[in-house]
């Protein structure tokens, strides 16, 4: 019995052109070391941003050819604009940077042709996914929320900090998927076993504390995924068992935040959502995820202000050693 090679053949074969876009940068930068015989600055901050943009959109190969001392130099800049470019399978992502547009295929050019695109247009076709904002974007699981914040620092001076937080994202809760019946786990009497089954909330568990920095999302995830699994068959008093069991074995996921606060707030938030079918469970989202809350304090009071209405009397014995 194999196993589909079409995946790992177009892996190979993207690679294949990828390689060649970043080896020509390259070649540029260590040409230019060769016939200055000065190393290329490594760091953006060195490098003169302004001259590069220029020298790079210039389309006469002959004004580009005067400025050959810029060469490498605008290869070293290039480099780093893609650094935060990468590529799973068939998803392209590409961070902030003004020359992914411009350089998808080999046919475009910046430098009067000196440099090319990377896939080849002839048989390929990119179909571009904007991100929701600057500082918010999607890929495959994942959604990357940037926030800039002002931080006093020791002296009384104002410093600009990014931060970067990860929350989970399921392009089937989109508003053009409501109302298409989408089974994501498998029903408690199929021929699957019973233990895989009930291990389906751990493997999720496991993924989410992996993929997801904000607790807020953490906690409403969970929640979703054991409502889902409950109207599937399962039963509530052995995934809460489960869910307890994964809190103790991981405490630390959220830094200082206890294992019981963290249980519990999963549990209000199952109890919240009961009511609701399952298209306005996904769609209340965390829509405030752009404005990331600051104080984490601040963050577990409004997620028990949201949720005080569904305060239940659960038994928390078993989590009260965590």
């Amino acid at each position: 019995m194999g196993i589909n090679p079409a995946v790992y053949m177009a892996n190979y074969y993207l690679f294949y052109y990828e390689y060649m876009f970043v080896k020509q940068l390259v070649d540029l930068v260590v040409a230019s070391t060769s016939a200055s015989g000065h190393d290329v600055p490594t760091q953006p901050t060195d490098l003169p941003v302004p001259e590069l943009l220029r020298l790079l959109c210039c389309t006469s190969r002959t004004s580009v050819d005067q400025h050959s001392e810029l060469h490498g130099m605008a290869a070293m800049f290039l480099l780093h604009l893609y650094r935060s470019t990468v590529r799973f399978v068939d998803d392209f992502t590409s961070g902030p940077n003004p020359f992914t547009a411009h350089l998808l295929y080999e046919s475009q050019t910046l430098m009067g042709g000196l440099i090319h695109g990377i896939y080849p247009g002839q048989f390929l076709v990119m179909e571009a996914t904007p991100g929701d904002g600057i500082f918010s974007f999607s890929t495959l699981d994942v959604r990357i929320v940037t926030r800039v914040m002002n931080v006093i620092a020791a002296d009384g001076s104002v410093e600009q900090v990014v931060k970067s937080y990860t929350i989970l994202f399921d392009k089937r809760r989109l508003a053009c998927y409501a109302g298409i019946p989408i089974v994501q786990y498998a029903h408690v009497a199929s021929t699957l076993s019973i233990h895989c089954g009930y291990n389906i909330l751990i493997g999720q568990l496991h993924r989410f504390r992996e993929l997801i920095t904000v607790r807020g999302n953490y906690i409403l995830e969970c929640a979703r995924l054991m409502l889902r699994m409950q109207r599937r068959g399962y039963l509530l008093s052995i995934l809460r068992r489960k869910l307890q069991h994964h809190i103790k074995l991981f405490p630390d996921t959220f830094g200082d935040v206890s294992a019981l606060h963290l249980y519990k707030d999963i549990m209000r938030c199952v109890g919240e959502f009961t009511d609701l079918g399952d298209w306005e469970v996904d769609s209340r989202d965390w829509t405030g995820m752009e404005d990331i809350i600051e104080d984490e304090e601040q963050e577990l009071e409004e997620i028990s202000e949201m949720l005080s209405s569904a305060e239940s009397d659960l038994d928390y014995s078993e989590l009260e050693e965590v």
